[in-house]
């Protein structure tokens, strides 16, 4: 049985979205899998019984493996096809058994297209938002810097087939069209469904889709052409760059369109053999599949009222999904548009597949999108019933109504609109090098923003629905129904170069890595190479040695002489890691200088503000310019050996408060190379401040009082920091001291209402001067 795609029926509350009125599913016969290779008589004859009077078993046909169909004489019931499978299923020689249901597409009714191409695909880049830049699309053109797609990546769009269409030249590899007889059994095959007049073939082409009343079911509406493969190809892959028209989410991928659906839907059992020829494996009947494809894109689905008839049909997909995936195929399938439980929806709930909800420009569920915690990831589908026309996914079309004419644009909405979304972000993925479906699917569930904060308004979204007014709770926060975000590939955490360093490598120098930009920050784990040792100190300024696994330098030893030094940045951090080996950026150094033994002495307990004589010494060279430094750069004093040895004076200003190594750098004297000492730590103790104000006694309450505020520190005469003025013991204003000013801050204050008033100051200090309150100053505003 089947059912055109609908729009979303009323319902009072989202989390309790009843489906509109939909017939109930129909199958044709059992799919199975049997220890032997194709059923035995007694299956059959055991099948036959489990029917009783409802129906015969006609024949069996092998689909793939040991996987069957045991086809029955006549259409019945899915719930009786699922008994018959259960009693069916506990034979020693059958391994499962599931009902062969028919599927039908996701898809809402198209609308003609209002708007322009690329700047309307609001779904690929939303330049109405500023704030989150791209809005709630899935920002593809961010990701457009690293790839548009490997041309060597597929993907299989198991569907209602393709149309020929210029956006569409040049971007598919061969298919099949699986959409077979109505009656696989009958003496001369009829083709209502397929509506090509043959079975399986090698012309996957878009006969048309259309249906008059009550071709599918008793009463059924009639539809027009869908054409909804061609809209779910273009995408995916739709040329970019071509002049007028629209750009798929991976226009440098290829399409593989693999025919299943036709009138009315199409059947379990052509939908598993289309899964698994698209994954390369081997189909009865058929050729081999000489381009499988990486991801497999699946539109189409049925949502079932219980769990116990989802988990009947779900057997058989769970079967190629597993033996897909094995092939190294990532399945994507819509969650459904039926406003009811994604939980049910077969094959998206079914394990192995990645179930896609839809959601509304504004990142909001869309009234029509199944949801449920089957739900893996969402991405926009368009809600016009809620946001209006324009809410809608501008692609491919058609101008027939029954068959093919001139190619077109045209809007739809649906979770079917959502799922090519995430199949193309996967296609991406698979080309910057991420090597299978496991992998891939992690960084699609990575890849996502989290859903907008709840609305009160949206909790119950008031809907006109027929003439009446329904109420929906749309919100994906704070709910477990829209899976764990919108895919956003501007969150892929891909370098867009490679990494480099940021000095030549020096015996105890920090050696630097700088890093290429990326399409996404975010932390990084560094892994060295080729060194005796693990990274030091962290370079970037005072402060204690970080782990060594997130450290982006090394310090070279002595023993590192003559190596060449390799750092691997890889995203993730020590809680949280993808590992995505295809996502790091890799830097080799020259080889490391060899140079003089270097030894500093003389400091250790510290105090900012506080002078103090560091020791410089060197078995190895006589004379040359050294300084002490400490982090990757900052020079805290200067002088040149004299026979082996130098005394530096570090000013008080240079101790930075804190504790950190320090080193002794000699600089080479264009005969002997530079290198540094070992890092001896110091401890630097913060300096005391003193803050003192003057303020007039009296001012205008219609005037600002001026308050000058000097800040003094033993040895520092620039102290800077930031400055709090309070009114009592409430703060009233606040401002900076710049170093540049030696101490001194004048600060106008707000107008004081009429009466006394008394006016500190709190000075934070900074890393290396200590926090301090000026005393009380009274001021009378009159």
């Amino acid at each position: 049985m089947t059912a055109s795609a609908e729009e979303p029926a009323p319902a009072v509350a989202a989390s309790d979205r009843p489906s509109p009125d939909r017939p109930e599913p129909v199958a044709r016969g059992l799919i199975v899998k049997t220890t032997t290779s194709t059923p035995s008589d007694a299956a059959l004859d055991a099948t036959d019984d489990a029917l009783g009077s409802e129906a015969n078993v006609a024949d069996d046909d092998k689909v793939a493996g040991k996987i069957s169909t045991i086809d029955f004489d006549q259409e019945v019931p899915a719930d009786v096809a699922a008994d018959v499978a259960a009693d069916v299923a506990k034979r020693s020689d059958v391994v499962w058994a599931a009902p062969n249901v028919r599927r039908t597409i996701e898809a809402a009714p198209p609308v003609a297209p209002n708007d322009s191409l690329f700047p309307s695909q609001r779904n690929l880049w939303d330049s109405s938002y500023t704030t989150p830049k791209g809005g709630y699309s899935i920002k593809a053109p961010s990701l457009w810097r690293a790839t548009e797609g490997s041309s060597d990546v597929r993907v299989a769009v198991v569907d209602t087939g393709i149309l020929p269409n210029t956006e569409l030249d040049g971007q598919l590899v061969d298919g099949w069209d699986f959409a077979g007889p109505d009656d696989p059994d009958a003496t001369t095959p009829s083709f209502v469904s397929a509506n090509d007049g043959d079975g399986w073939d090698s012309d996957p082409t878009d006969p048309g889709d259309w249906a008059s009343r009550g071709l599918c079911y008793q009463n059924s509406p009639g539809s027009t052409s869908s054409w909804h493969g061609t809209f779910v190809a273009g995408q995916v892959a739709a040329k970019a760059n071509n002049g007028p028209g629209v750009v798929g989410v991976a226009p440098g991928v290829k399409v593989q369109p693999v025919r299943v659906l036709g009138r009315c839907g199409g059947w379990d059992s052509d939908i598993i053999a289309g899964i698994l020829w698209a994954s390369g494996e081997p189909v009865n009947g058929v050729p081999q599949n000489q381009t499988p494809s990486q991801v497999i894109n699946l539109s189409l689905g049925y949502t079932y009222g219980n769990a116990t008839d989802r988990a009947a049909a779900c057997e058989a997909y769970t079967s190629a999904a597993a033996v897909a995936r094995t092939n190294g195929s990532l399945l994507i399938a819509a969650a459904g548009n039926d406003g009811s439980n994604a939980d049910w929806a077969v094959p998206a709930s079914c394990s192995g597949f990645m179930s896609v909800g839809a959601t509304s420009a504004k990142g909001y569920s869309a009234l029509y999108s199944n949801i449920g915690a089957s739900v893996d990831i969402s991405a926009p589908g368009g809600d016009t019933m809620v946001e209006g026309a324009r809410d809608s996914i501008l692609g491919l079309g058609n101008t027939g109504t029954t068959g093919a004419k001139l190619s077109t644009y045209v809007r739809y909405e649906g979770t079917s609109m959502a799922t090519p979304q995430v199949s193309a972000g996967a296609a991406l993925l698979f080309s910057l090098g991420l090597a299978g479906p496991t992998e891939v699917r992690a960084a699609l569930m990575d890849s996502t923003t989290y859903f907008r904060p709840v609305s009160a308004a949206y909790s119950r979204k008031k809907v006109r629905i027929g003439g009446r007014y329904y109420y929906f709770d749309l919100n994906c926060r704070g709910h477990r129904w829209c899976g764990t975000g919108i895919l956003d590939l501007s969150k892929v955490q891909y370098p867009l170069g490679e990494a480099s360093f940021a000095n030549a490598p020096v015996i105890g120098e920090p050696l630097q890595v700088v890093l290429p930009p990326y399409v996404a920050k975010g932390p990084l784990l560094f892994h060295w190479s080729g060194g005796a040792n693990t990274p030091g100190p962290d370079p970037s300024g005072p402060g204690p040695y970080t782990d060594p696994l997130t450290a982006s330098y090394y310090t070279p030893l002595p023993q590192d002489a003559g190596k060449q030094l390799t750092v691997t940045a890889y995203p993730g951090n020590l809680f949280t890691t993808s590992g995505f080996s295809p996502f790091t950026t890799t830097a080799t150094s020259a080889p490391v200088l060899s140079g003089p033994a270097m030894q500093l002495s003389g400091v250790g307990k510290e105090k900012h503000g506080v002078a103090d004589v560091a020791v410089v010494y060197s078995p190895d060279v006589a004379s040359g310019p050294v300084e002490i430094r400490r982090g990757p750069h900052t020079v805290m004093g200067s002088g040149t050996l004299v026979d082996h040895q130098a005394s530096i004076t570090i000013t008080g200003t240079a101790w930075a408060g804190g504790a950190y190594p320090v080193r002794a750098a000699f600089l080479g004297d264009g005969t002997t190379n530079p290198a540094s000492s070992p890092g001896t730590w110091v401890s630097v103790a913060k300096a005391t401040s003193f803050v003192t104000t003057s303020l007039s006694s009296t001012v205008k309450r219609t005037s600002h009082a001026s308050l000058r505020v000097t800040v003094k520190v033993s040895g520092d005469p620039n102290p800077s920091g930031d400055i709090k003025v309070y009114d009592g013991d409430r703060a009233i204003t606040t401002s900076h001291l710049f170093g540049s000013t030696h101490g001194t801050r004048t600060i106008s204050l707000p107008r004081l209402k009429a009466g006394k008033h008394w006016i500190r100051v709190y000075y934070y200090g900074n890393e290396s001067i200590v926090a301090k309150y000026s005393s009380y100053k009274t001021i009378v505003s009159k």
